[in-house]
């Protein structure tokens, strides 16, 4: 049973995530013997001021 989680820093709408969840489990599908509904994926948005990269936020790198 696949489960794919993500964590971004993008911001995104609706359309956006439900595109990669389809995409993504396309992805898991093509490569592993799988029913679909054993495909599990979890999208969590992170805030850019709450991701550190190089010991600042990326917020501060204007993302």
């Amino acid at each position: 049973m696949p489960f794919v989680h993500v964590r971004y820093a993008a911001k995104s709408d609706d359309a956006t995530e439900e595109a990669l969840i389809r995409d993504i489990t396309a992805a898991v599908l093509t490569h592993l013997p799988v029913p679909v509904e054993s495909v599990s994926v979890v999208l969590e948005p992170v805030p850019s001021s709450r991701w550190g990269v190089g010991g600042t936020p990326l917020s501060s790198h204007g993302v």
